[in-house]
């Protein structure tokens, strides 16, 4: 496969001006807070830019169990930072290595809920640029991965509600309806939002 074209590249470019313009320094969070980070993974190759998923195994101990998510996971004291964090659970989850120098930027932290309630966890995202076809080798905890057209995305044609059912309850919400069975909703939509109202029309 090629590399990006002059059109990808160019709207790469505006999305790194973005994300560098509109960094602002790490915000603190809550003292006794959770800590965890996500990988946003935009593949400049082909014809188009693209980003992307994992669908979450189906596990009885995962609340988020066969969700649509980013590669990602929790803080170990063994980490020197979040940064680290995910390269690390990225390398584990789907076997794709990320650098530091891969990322472009990390955007402000998000609060996922586990029922009607945010929880004391936060999550710091964190955006990579590839410019190569990974390798992907999945663990336990990832069923599949999905690359997704960063523009289909943007342009908002993909956004619907639909009813998710989460902690045995009901809930009409927004969202990504990739196909008919893979739906990106809550954190992983919040996150999505936030950075496309960072990096604008590009």
């Amino acid at each position: 496969m090629s590399p990006a074209n002059n059109k990808d590249a160019r709207v790469l470019s505006a999305i790194v001006r973005a994300l560098r313009e509109n960094a602002s320094p790490t915000k603190t969070f809550p003292a006794n807070a959770r800590r965890a980070g996500v990988a946003l993974i935009l593949k400049a190759l082909g014809k188009d830019l693209s980003i992307l998923f994992i669908q979450r195994a189906v596990r009885e101990e995962d609340p988020w169990s066969g969700h649509i998510a980013f590669p990602g996971g929790h803080y170990d004291r063994s980490d020197t930072d979040v940064l680290q964090t995910v390269v690390r659970e990225t390398k584990e989850e789907v076997g794709i290595t990320l650098t530091p120098s891969d990322c472009l930027s990390q955007l402000p932290f998000e609060k996922p809920y586990t029922s009607d309630q945010p929880t004391d966890l936060v999550v710091l995202p964190h955006v990579f640029v590839l410019t190569h076809e990974p390798d992907i080798n999945l663990n336990h905890e990832v069923s599949e991965v999905i690359w997704v057209s960063l523009a289909q995305l943007a342009s908002g044609e993909l956004i619907t509600y639909k009813t998710v059912h989460f902690n045995r309850k009901k809930y009409q919400l927004p969202g990504f309806l990739l196909n008919d069975k893979q739906f990106v909703w809550g954190l992983t939509y919040r996150i999505l939002q936030r950075f496309f109202s960072i990096v604008g029309e590009t």
